[in-house]
C-alpha cells in the first residue's frame, strides 16, 4: 500500500486531468496520501482491505491482471544496470502482485511477463532463491498460454537455465538450455 509510483496509473508523460481530480478527491477524504516530491501514492491499509473484501473472485482476478499490465508498461525491456532505479521503484509492488498471482493461479501473458521480469531482475541482483519460483511459474504460464515453441517460452527457459547456472546447478541447467 505504500509508495505506489503514480506513473503506473496513467499512460504518457503526464497524468490526465481525471486522474489528478480523482487523486485530489481521495486525498481530501484521507483515503490515500500523496507524496508529490516522489510522485507516489500510499493507500490506507484499512481502505485497501475494504476494497479487497468487497471484490468477488472474478473481479479480484481481473484486477490482478490489470495491475500486472500497468506495472508491465513501466518495466524496462532489458534488465540492465542503468534500469535498476526503475526496477527498484516498481519492485515492491511487482513482488506483492507476484505473490497474489501465485496464490490465485492467474495465468495470462501479462502475469507471465510480470513474473518473468521480476524474477530476472531478482536473479541479476543475486536474489536467486526469490527469483526461482517466479521464473518457474512464468515458464509454466507461458507454456500453457503460448505453447512450448513460442519465443517468450524459450526466453523463460533460457533465463531459468541461466539462474541454475548462476547457482552452480549445471546439471539442472543443461536440459533447459537444450530445450
Amino acid at each position: 500500500p505504500d509508495a505506489i509510483p503514480e506513473e503506473i496509473f496513467y499512460d504518457g508523460a503526464e497524468p490526465l486531468l481525471e486522474f489528478r481530480d480523482a487523486v485530489a478527491e481521495a486525498v481530501r477524504f484521507s483515503l490515500i496520501q500523496r507524496t508529490p516530491a516522489m510522485r507516489t501514492i500510499s493507500i490506507h491499509r484499512l481502505v485497501q482491505e475494504v476494497v479487497k473484501d468487497e471484490m468477488d473472485s472474478h473481479s479480484c482476478l481481473e484486477m490482478i491482471d490489470r495491475a500486472a499490465d500497468a506495472i508491465n508498461k513501466r518495466f524496462p525491456e532489458e534488465v540492465e544496470f542503468t534500469n535498476w532505479p526503475i526496477f527498484d521503484r516498481l519492485q515492491p509492488h511487482a513482488r506483492t502482485l507476484a505473490a497474489r498471482i501465485l496464490d490465485n493461479s492467474v495465468a495470462s501473458e501479462r502475469t507471465a511477463y510480470l513474473l518473468h521480469q521480476t524474477a530476472w531482475y531478482l536473479a541479476v541482483r543475486g536474489q536467486c532463491g526469490d527469483a526461482e519460483p517466479l521464473i518457474r511459474q512464468a515458464l509454466q504460464v507461458r507454456e500453457d498460454a503460448l505453447g512450448v515453441n513460442h519465443p517468450d517460452t524459450a526466453k523463460s527457459l533460457n533465463n531459468l537455465a541461466d539462474l541454475y547456472s548462476r547457482e552452480g546447478h549445471d546439471n539442472d541447467a543443461e536440459p533447459l538450455y537444450r530445450r
